[in-house]
């Protein structure tokens, strides 16, 4: 208990330190994606991040989808960027997206194209390959994604339905630049 209360002061005083005293500041709570801030005095820009989030896993043969969202922006606060990075971390028996894959959604029943997301790195093994891919987009176009009430992605061949806990932590993103 005593170290609940230590804990709960600690995060206080750092929620009241200003942003350049912060540095990296998650934004996550119980229940709530998340997020992080991070500000770069020398560079003046803020950089917030949506940690990755499972959105496909199979049990067989083994595979796990990852996604996390990144984005940065001019000054100290948070302001509208013009576009996002979606970033994508696939880890396989064996490799399910190379130099290159579509992304493509469907919102709400319309199609959204997204473009071409390329491959960051990759590290294969004998049981597993991990695969990171990085798409950006408009700002405007992850936001109508996040804002959707019914989402499917398609990633290569893979095609995914973004469940309501998906979209929740998009819209935490997305809020963090007062969308």
């Amino acid at each position: 208990m005593l170290l609940k209360i230590i804990l709960a002061g600690f995060y206080m005083v750092v929620a009241c330190l200003p942003a350049s005293m912060a540095q990296a500041r998650p934004t996550d709570s119980p229940g709530q994606p998340p997020i992080e801030r991070q500000y770069d005095r020398f560079k003046d820009q803020t950089a917030v991040r949506l940690k990755p989030q499972t959105i496909r896993q199979v049990a067989r043969p083994p595979e796990e989808l990852s996604l996390s969202v990144e984005a940065t922006c001019k000054g100290e606060r948070a302001a509208r960027p013009k576009t996002v990075d979606l970033i994508f971390e696939s880890a396989a028996e064996r490799y399910i997206y190379y130099d290159k894959a579509d992304v493509a959604f469907i919102v709400d029943g319309k199609r959204v194209e997204a473009g071409t997301a390329y491959m960051m790195n990759a590290f294969p093994s004998p049981n597993l390959v991990k695969v990171k891919l990085k798409l950006t987009i408009p700002f405007e176009t992850f936001t109508q994604v996040a804002k959707g009430l019914e989402v499917e992605m398609k990633i290569g061949l893979t095609e995914i339905h973004l469940t309501e806990k998906d979209l929740k932590a998009l819209r935490a993103f997305a809020s963090a630049f007062g969308e």
